[in-house]
């Protein structure tokens, strides 16, 4: 008993030493992605139309142009986003 135990205890610290999977919340809820959250030097990355979506603001992706289009009307009047890949 005393040998199996030493043998699982470097894989439970292993295990430990893992970063817990990311949470994004939006309005205290937990938002679910497509993709998982990642950190790149020190900036969440997460895929925008999951974001937006939740947000209800239009999205639309034009792969001719490389951009996204994402537009929300709010009391009648409408702002668009444009965001281009470069």
């Amino acid at each position: 008993m005393l040998i199996s135990g030493y043998g699982l205890a470097p894989k439970a610290q292993a295990a430990s030493a893992a970063p817990a999977p990311l949470s994004i919340m939006l309005d205290s809820y937990p938002l679910p992605f497509p993709a998982d959250p990642v950190v790149i030097q020190g900036t969440t990355m997460v895929p925008f139309r999951a974001i937006a979506e939740a947000m209800q603001i239009s999205v639309q992706w034009t792969a001719k142009t490389q951009q996204i289009e994402a537009t929300k009307s709010i009391a009648g009047a409408s702002k668009t986003v444009i965001l281009r890949v470069s």
